[in-house]
Formats: structure tokens, sequence, C-alpha cells
């Protein structure tokens, strides 16, 4: 079992790049062939205190979380700005990442058994870990609650587990934190909960409601609405809701707001042109500029994650359509057309998709759909309503796929 300790920590050495293993054999476990080894690393691994190779396992599953979360700080850093100096950085991050994927699925295809089982456990847990998660509101626990399933739809599961309404989910940039709006203290307030449910905490306390929270581009800032000064306004505050501040001062309503990806706008809609109508506002609540055309009620615009554009929802067809218009206010297109309300459009990371929510089966379920307005599929599939659906920003998707060419 010790030889096995060894051969785990040389894949260790293989991933951190500080040395080559020229075979890999259960029944022959590589020691000299490892060139300027890690030998602490080694040493630690091979000691007495670890009897079995679980203990290696471990180590490789803490360094892969380690490599893991070091791309997904740097996605959240660069945000939607293509030109930012860490992209190199993220590229390398990737680089290490594919090193360490690799090197498990080598271990994967091992004869040994021991060996083998641990490389397999290794190879899903990530799989697992990067593949995206959709966070969804539904009514299948009687009440509102937070729900989060897998890209395709299944394995749903609540998470935010409370007998009170909870719903508008909003990621963290890196995926590993969720705002959202709970009414658990009397009115409805923005809470803040780990991806996986864990640490719910209340961020505001006003005694009107504060709810359609967004987080900027690097997860330090949290847009919301409030109606503490008689109607609703754009606020800011903190990611642990100090320093909460009002960004507008209108005596229509301003609501539903969403931060660009590069954090520098706001996307919100308003009723001081009488209907409610799209607008776009800089950071600080200056300079909004209306996007709509005034025909109709508009409402819950989204950015996609490149910037580029606005999904948001429309009447002025006559019921309620998923559209799409560019960032600087042009070239606005519907994108479904159907007789029942399509609903809460969210775009993809990857660009290529829109999820959105329809009644067009009775209930409201949630769909997908390309970003053209093709090829809609159904995800979910519940006798009671299942809305708002928000997918992972966290772009690692292609992380998991590395994981995927590894089974």
């Amino acid at each position: 079992m010790r030889n096995k300790i060894i051969m785990l920590a040389g894949f260790i050495v293989i991933i951190i790049g500080v040395g080559l293993i020229s075979q890999l054999s259960a029944e022959d476990p590589p020691k000299k062939e490892v060139i300027d080894p890690n030998k602490e690393l080694v040493e630690k691994l091979s000691s007495p205190d670890l009897p079995t190779a679980e203990g290696a396992h471990k180590e490789l599953i803490k360094m892969g979380d380690e490599l893991v979360n070091q791309y997904q700080k740097l996605k959240a850093e660069i945000g939607g700005k293509k030109s930012s100096s860490k992209v190199k950085d993220l590229n390398k991050a990737k680089a290490e990442i594919e090193k360490f994927a690799r090197t498990i699925s080598d271990g994967c295809k091992l004869e040994d058994g021991d060996t083998k089982k641990y490389c397999v456990t290794i190879r899903d847990y990530f799989y697992a870990k990067a593949q995206q998660k959709i966070a969804f509101v539904s009514y299948r626990d009687n009440n509102w609650e937070i729900y989060l399933m897998g890209a395709d739809g299944k394995n749903p599961e609540n998470i935010s587990r409370n007998n009170s309404d909870d719903h508008s989910p909003a990621w963290s940039p890196d995926g590993t934190k969720i705002a959202f709006v709970a009414k658990r203290d009397g009115d409805e307030e923005v809470y803040v909960m780990d991806s996986n449910g864990a640490n719910q905490k209340r961020l505001t306390t006003s005694a009107s409601p504060d709810v359609s929270p967004s987080w900027n581009q690097d997860g330090t800032k949290i847009v919301f609405a409030s109606k503490r000064d008689g109607n609703y306004e754009i606020y800011i505050m903190d990611a642990d809701g100090k320093n909460q501040k009002r960004i507008t001062k209108h005596t229509k309503e301003d609501f539903a707001p969403h931060w660009s990806p590069d954090g520098t706008k706001i996307v919100f809609i308003s009723t001081r042109d009488d209907m409610w109508q799209i607008y776009v506002m800089d950071k600080e609540g200056k300079n909004p500029k209306r996007f709509s055309n005034g025909k109709a009620n508009d409402s819950v615009p989204k950015w996609s994650c490149d910037g580029a554009k606005i999904v948001f929802v429309s009447e002025q067809d006559g019921n309620k359509e998923v559209y799409v218009i560019d960032s600087n206010g042009k070239n606005q297109k519907r994108l479904t057309n159907n007789t029942s309300i399509d609903d809460y459009p969210s775009c993809i990371p990857d660009g290529k998709r829109i999820l959105f929510v329809t009644n067009r089966d009775e209930n409201n379920e949630i769909y997908v759909m390309d970003a053209n307005g093709d090829n809609t599929k159904r995800l979910t599939e519940n006798p009671t309503d299942d809305i708002s659906p928000v997918w992972c920003p966290s772009s690692l998707e292609e992380i998991a796929s590395l994981f995927q060419e590894a089974k």
C-alpha cells in the first residue's frame, strides 16, 4: 500500500509541473523516474502517518479544489473585460487543470484496483463540481423555495429549506454564493447563502420590501430595489450588507436592477414614462437612458454574459414574449412566438442559449432555447410552478468537459 501512495504522490508531482513520470504501473510504481520531485510532498504522502492510499486521494482532492477555485476567482475578476491583463493568468490556470485532468485520466486506466478506484472517485468529484447548475424557484413544497438542478434539468434539490417564501435567486460571479429574497421577518428582505444552501444570512433590515438583488462583476457589491423611501428605488450595498446607498431618486418606480458583466452599467425597469420601460444607467445611478420603445410594459431585463445584449420580456405583441436588444439599445428582436406567456429570461455563460419560463404546458415550467429563439427544450416537468431560472455564472462548463473526457 505504501507503494500505491508513492505512485499517487507521483501524480501530484506531474500536476504541479515539477517532474515527469515515465511510466505508471501498479506492480512497479515509479520512484527514481521522478525528475526534480517535490520531496517534501512525496515524503508527506508516503509517511507512516498515512497507512492507506486514502491519504493521497485526499491530497489530490485538495489540490484539485485549489486549482479550480483559482480558476473561478480569475474568471470573476475578469468578468466581461475581454482585454483584461489577467486573461493570460486564466489560460495558465486552465492549463494546470487540464494537466490535472489528464493525470487523473491516466490513473483511471490503471489495472491496479485501489489506485484506479481513487482516481475514478477524484474524476467524478471534479466532473460533478464543474458541471453547471441552475438555480430556480419552485412551489413543489407548497411554498416558494429556491432549488438547484443540473444543466439538463435533473436532480432538483431544495436548498433554501424554509417555511416562508424564498425567491429571486442571484448567483455571485464565482458561483459560490446566492443572494435571494425571503419573507421570513414580516416583509421581503435580501439574504445570502452558500451555493449549497448553508450559512443563510440576512443582509437588509428595513421595514419596507427589499427585493431583486444582483451582484457586481467582482462579487463585492449587490444592487437591489427597495421601497423604504415610499416608492421603489435602486440601492447598492456591500456584499455583507453594509454601506447601503440609494442611487436613483424619482417620483415613479424603479425596479428589477441587473448589473452588467463589466460592472459599469445597471439595467432596470421604471414607470417614469407611465408604463414599465427598460433603462440603462451608470453604476452610480447617473445618465439613465430609456431603451424601450414605449409601446407596452417591459420587464425582467438581464444582461447577456458578454454584456453585448439584454434579454427581457415585453407585452408589445399582446402577451408576454421574450425579446433581445443590443446593449446600445438597437436591434430589438422577438425570440419567442407563442400564445402562452413566456417570461423570466436569463442568458447562459456560453452565449449560445437562453433559459426562460413558459406556461405553454398549462403550468409554469423552465425551458432552454438557442440565443436566436430556435430549438426550445423543456427542462422541468412538475405539476406545480417552476420560475426564475438563473444559470451559475462560474463558467466551468469547459472544465467539466475535461473530466468528461477522462470517463
